[in-house]
């Protein structure tokens, strides 16, 4: 299990003189059987998935709301949100993660928790290198929730991008295909 002091050391030890290399530090972590890398600068504490107060009516990828390192804040199940199906057993899996990670919201920096299957690391990508995605809608897809793909221990990954992923489009578009399933 990464435990949140080795988190903050890697995040210290990755920002350099111009600030740049934080954002090429990452925690890897599983959902939904895809390899997914989140900025570390992002993060501000993982925990293993505890007590989750359902909201009434929600949709599927919102779980409910619980605390993480302190902050009272909603859980988001990644997997739901990125199109996977998962049995309502699987959500306290002894690897699943919460991480609650600081997200730009329209009212300013707020905390939202995200529900992922196992947290693997924190590292670059492998030489440094992610490619963006081509144009935005191509093959009739909205790419809003992911920043790059690259490699990651010789692995594919996709690279999150935090802000598209739990901004409030996004989820109101979620909640619109929820209602629709």
């Amino acid at each position: 299990m990464l435990k949140a002091w080795e988190m903050r050391r890697a995040a210290d030890h990755a920002t350099d003189a111009q600030g740049a290399a934080a954002a090429r530090t990452y925690l890897a972590c599983h959902s939904a059987d895809q390899m997914l890398m989140i900025p570390v600068e992002r993060m501000r504490h993982i925990a293993p998935v505890g007590d989750i107060a359902p909201f009434p009516d929600a949709p599927p990828h919102i779980l409910g709301r619980t605390q993480i390192g302190g902050a009272l804040v909603a859980l988001i199940d990644l997997g739901q949100l990125i199109g996977t199906a998962r049995a309502p057993n699987d959500v306290h899996d002894p690897d699943a993660r919460a991480l609650c990670l600081e997200v730009q919201g329209d009212d300013g920096v707020i905390h939202v928790g995200l529900r992922v299957d196992a947290v693997t690391g924190v590292g670059r990508l492998d030489g440094d290198e992610m490619t963006p995605l081509a144009a935005r809608g191509m093959l009739n897809w909205d790419s809003r929730m992911v920043e790059g793909v690259g490699h990651y221990q010789e692995r594919a990954v996709t690279v999150l991008d935090v802000d598209g992923l739990l901004s409030t489009a996004v989820l109101a578009e979620a909640m619109e295909e929820g209602d629709d399933a």
